[in-house]
């Protein structure tokens, strides 16, 4: 017995200093502070928090921490990397350090994420690593919310841009519409034709109707594309979890919570020591490719809804567009044609206007949202060094 108690005060002695210290945020979906529009909504979403948790301990974030906390230069010294490795392979293992350190939690029924660091080094002066820990875990926090409102600010501002390139194409094709209406008024010799010209009154009432049609369904097309774009150029996991919002399958939120759980066992597994071969990893593997598998097949199969989906109704625009094209033709070949040129124009000009005006209104909620302060990281509880750091 008494050998036993040496042996184990021995060990104890000799074993490490782990100093933890934990940072507390508040992440939240990015909803602006003021709700000017009225769609501003807050839920728990275990999804969200999940993708959170892989944002945080990204490299994109880690290594931007490294960079501020000037980590490369104080672990090179501490555990002797700079002697042996470059200035690049000292930040790298830096950063894996940092990610190998740094475990994330959820408080219960919260959106509140933990932040903990736990080092054992620098062990010189004794509780050092508790200093070096607080300022990992603060820095963490601090980095990952400026990288948070600097994406989503980005995201604002290319649709804005994009906007932008629309109304210079519409300003090109308005102009354009308004130059032909004049050359064909001008070589009229009138400033305004009459539009009934004899014989062809009902076809002109059916081209109006059609062209309704047709731009309503064009409408309809370009929203259905715009979807099936957005889509495609989610990753796959993105993807998966977009799918209860975009085509109301919730039914693969229960296959994406099954993938979290066997991800987590496995790292679980992993971390206690256990080989790729060991029977609980490899079954929790098959059981992981499986649901990963069943979750690539309903992204795969949305995929194809959503092209089928949007090829039938751009299919609906060209059978409106034949019938289109064919009644104008009958229309010209009823008239002198000058008036259905004219008429056409104006329906063009007033269609291009309209739509500019909607870009517009868009434009002015893009730049309300963009100046908005919105509040999606907080951080709650900063760690702090106690006067006597305990491992």
């Amino acid at each position: 017995t008494i050998l036993l108690i040496l042996t184990g005060i021995v060990i104890t002695r000799r074993m490490p200093k782990v100093y933890a210290a934990s940072t507390v945020i508040e992440v939240q979906q990015e909803t602006p502070n003021i709700d000017i529009f009225g769609n501003a909504t807050r839920r728990f979403d275990p999804v969200f928090l999940r993708t959170q948790f892989e944002i945080i301990k990204s490299r994109t974030v880690i290594e931007q921490v490294v960079r501020e906390a000037h980590l490369a230069e104080e672990f090179g010294m501490t555990y002797g990397w700079k002697a042996t490795e470059t200035a690049q392979g000292v930040f790298e293992d830096s950063v894996a350090l940092i990610q190998r350190v740094t475990s994330l939690s959820i408080l219960p029924d919260t959106n509140l994420i933990v932040i903990q660091v736990r080092l054992d080094k620098p062990d010189k002066p004794q509780g050092e690593a508790a200093k070096v820990a607080v300022r990992v875990a603060n820095t963490i926090a601090k980095v990952f919310s400026d990288y948070t409102r600097a994406k989503s600010k980005a995201s604002v501002e290319a649709a804005l841009e994009t906007l932008k390139d629309e109304i210079k194409d519409l300003d090109r094709e308005i102009a354009a519409t308004e130059d032909a209406l004049a050359q064909i008024r001008s070589q009229a010799g009138v400033v305004i034709i009459d539009g009934n010209d004899s014989g062809t009154s009902v076809v002109r009432r059916q081209i109006e109707d059609l062209s309704a049609k047709h731009l309503s369904a064009q409408l309809v097309a370009d929203t259905k594309k715009d979807r099936y774009d957005r889509f495609v150029a989610l990753t796959p996991d993105e993807a998966a979890s977009s799918l209860s919002i975009l085509v109301g399958d919730h039914s693969v939120e229960q296959l994406l919570s099954e993938k979290v759980r066997y991800e987590m066992s496995i790292a679980a597994l992993r971390n206690s020591g256990y080989g790729e071969n060991h029977p609980d990893i490899r079954k929790n593997l098959t059981l992981l490719n499986s649901v990963t598998k069943k979750i690539g097949e309903r992204v795969r199969e949305t995929l194809s809804a959503l092209r089928l989906d949007w090829e039938q109704a751009k299919s609906e625009v060209e059978r409106y567009k034949k019938q289109l094209d064919v009644l104008t033709s009958n229309e010209r070949s009823l008239s002198a044609g000058t008036a259905i040129r004219l008429e056409k124009l104006n329906t063009d000009l007033h269609t291009l206007k309209a739509r500019r005006l909607t870009i517009e209104s868009r434009m002015d909620d893009e730049r309300i949202k963009l100046a908005l302060p919105k509040t999606s990281i907080e951080i709650i509880e900063q760690a702090k060094v106690p006067e006597m750091p305990l491992p």
